[in-house]
């Protein structure tokens, strides 16, 4: 639903569900589903902070783990000497 206040939107990012747009009235409009939620450049770019925050929570110990079976890997592979 489109509020009469708000002119022409630029999408920022989008993927099915999702979506990011910009607006002439200067607010982020932040779709998920069905649900729309406008926001003030500050607010935005803090949401964005704490989302990548999150993320970065997530991949920490998987990067982790990966690094601990790489390093287990090569301490197992045979030296070779160069010639």
């Amino acid at each position: 639903m489109k509020k009469e206040c708000c002119g022409g939107q630029k999408t920022l990012a989008h993927v099915p569900g999702y979506r990011v747009d910009q607006c002439s009235c200067g607010l982020f409009h932040v779709n998920i589903g069905p649900v729309t939620v406008h926001m003030e450049p500050a607010a935005f770019l803090t949401f964005g902070d704490v989302m990548a925050d999150s993320v970065q929570q997530i991949l920490e110990p998987v990067a982790q783990q990966q690094h601990a079976v790489l390093s287990l890997v090569g301490g197992m592979a045979p030296d070779v000497a160069e010639s």
